[in-house]
């Protein structure tokens, strides 16, 4: 695998060439910005230096400027703005994107912040109209503020609507109520030539499928409709606590497999978080913390070494707080929060007896804590009998893993990244890539699939191409071709247009 970093020392001397060229686009930018009254931050400035950090420190690219519209029109006028210059577009909602998509994923994009446009409201037909740059705990609160409604998300408050729900928007509630893309109904958007158009089933119904999943690439959403549910009143937030040895770990995941792809019941959303140091299970169960325990009982008492150390009954809005540690939910503007990490990830079906043990041994042979850093992996398990992400085909919307059992984030951090400026280590990417090829060399070129909502910033543009939509890969380029045929919207891993 080529990294994208070998690359861009090979072709140094372009690079800066690059820069010198959008760097003096930057005034012409920022002068049709503020000829068209769209708000805009001076380099250097408060606003620049917020907005223009990147949440991953490692990939903190420089754009060409940053617009701050907050309405359509604004929004229009900025793109507008960056046709004339002549550079690419990039729209940041949230700012949370692992290779920093909202800045492009490289130098010299023009970064369209959404995030002061972050309304909610909700109709009385239960419809929520949310503005593109809301970030999630804001719209989880504004939701049940307004008639106690819901919709199926991510557990990260700073989260943006935009990025998360266009590529999937899987959470503690997916495999009972679906995927966030699962409950849009319908989206305003703002295409490369500036126009704006409304899509749904019935209404460029080809742009609304490719959005459903693969909506980073094709127009900058202004505003999503999202159908809602009512809030569950009961909700139990949980931990299981292992204590298993390398056999255990081995037989332990064989029978949870088993257990997920046959009887793990629609009500429960589980992963498993795994470190150095434990694995554990966690998440909702939709239900009472009594059932609960009827539920979990019979696969702890087959795996052994498995006891439920917390099981805490709430409420939806309970359990919103529950994971987030005591950060602020109603996240609105700015998000100053940054680290310094890589992260790669996996979606996959039911896993051979070679690859569970390929995957433990490499966990005790090499996951050892090492200073300075922290890494974990988050096991999601995804799919099985009775999930609502799998009741779906792959072929429903964009997102094109709804076949697959399992899905992983591997995230591998550094924690001195304030005061230590050296770069990301070299064994940092082998070390997360070793994980994932555990399990990714035991399986079938078309049974791996990844994960763009936690982004692998090191793969080529053709292997994140394949990788993130599998078999939906080449009807998304047709309509590509016919919304953005210049990749104006185009990132190191978006969709390319059909030539």
């Amino acid at each position: 695998m080529v990294r994208l970093q070998d690359l861009t020392a090979a072709l140094g001397l372009a690079s800066v060439a690059q820069a010198s060229t959008w760097l003096q686009k930057r005034s012409t930018i920022n002068e049709c910005l503020a000829a068209a009254d769209v708000a805009f931050h001076e380099e250097d400035s408060k606003g620049w230096k917020t907005d223009g950090t990147a949440f991953n420190l490692r990939l903190d690219f420089d754009p060409a400027a940053i617009a701050v519209p907050r309405t359509t029109a604004q929004i229009q006028a900025a793109v507008q703005c960056g046709l004339d210059a002549g550079v690419k577009i990039s729209p940041k909602g949230g700012g949370h994107s692992y290779a920093s998509f909202g800045f492009g994923g490289e130098d010299g994009h023009l970064m369209i912040e959404l995030d002061r446009m972050h309304s909610v409201t909700v109709n009385n037909d239960n419809i929520a109209t949310i503005q593109g740059g809301a970030r999630l705990g804001h719209v989880a609160l504004e939701l049940l503020d307004q008639g106690k409604r819901a919709l199926s998300h991510g557990t990260c408050p700073g989260v943006g609507i935009g990025g998360h729900s266009l590529h999937g928007g899987y959470g503690f509630a997916s495999r009972t109520h679906g995927l966030a893309l699962d409950w849009m109904v319908g989206a305003t958007v703002v295409l490369a030539n500036t126009s704006v158009v409304h899509c749904s089933k019935t209404e460029n119904a080809d742009l609304f499928w490719a959005l459903r999943g693969a909506g980073g690439g094709f127009g900058i959403v202004s505003e999503f409709e999202f159908d809602t549910f009512a809030a569950p009143e009961v909700v139990t937030v949980f931990q299981v606590r292992t204590t298993w040895n390398r056999t255990q770990h081995v037989s332990g995941l064989k029978a949870l497999q088993d257990w997920v792809e046959t009887t793990m019941p629609k009500e429960l959303n589980m992963r498993l978080d795994i470190n150095a140091n434990a694995l554990n299970w966690e998440g909702n169960y939709y239900g009472s913390a009594a059932d609960l325990r009827k539920v979990l009982e019979p696969i702890m008492n087959k795996t052994g070494g498995a006891r439920i150390a917390s099981a805490k009954e709430t409420d939806w809005h309970g359990q919103i707080t529950s994971w987030v540690y005591g950060a602020d939910v109603n996240v609105t503007t700015p998000y100053d929060v940054h680290e310094y990490f890589y992260a790669n990830s996996l979606t996959s079906p039911r896993l051979s007896d070679e690859a569970i043990q390929a995957f433990v041994n490499y966990k005790y042979d090499n996951a050892t804590v090492r200073a300075g850093r922290g890494w974990w992996i988050q096991w999601d398990l995804h799919g099985g009998a009775h999930s609502a992400v799998t009741a779906r085909s792959n072929d429903e919307t964009a997102y094109a893993h709804r076949d697959q059992l399992f899905l992983w984030q591997f995230y591998d951090s550094i924690y001195n990244y304030g005061t230590d400026t050296s770069p990301y280590p070299e064994r940092g990417f082998d070390f997360m890539q070793g994980f994932v090829a555990t399990i990714a060399d035991t399986l079938e070129d078309d049974e791996v699939g990844k994960y763009i909502n936690y982004a692998d910033s090191e793969l080529t543009k053709q292997e994140a191409q394949k990788l993130y939509w599998r078999g939906n890969l080449e009807r998304l380029q047709g309509i590509k071709a016919k919304y953005d045929p210049d990749d104006v919207f185009g990132n190191p891993s978006s969709v390319e247009p059909a030539s």
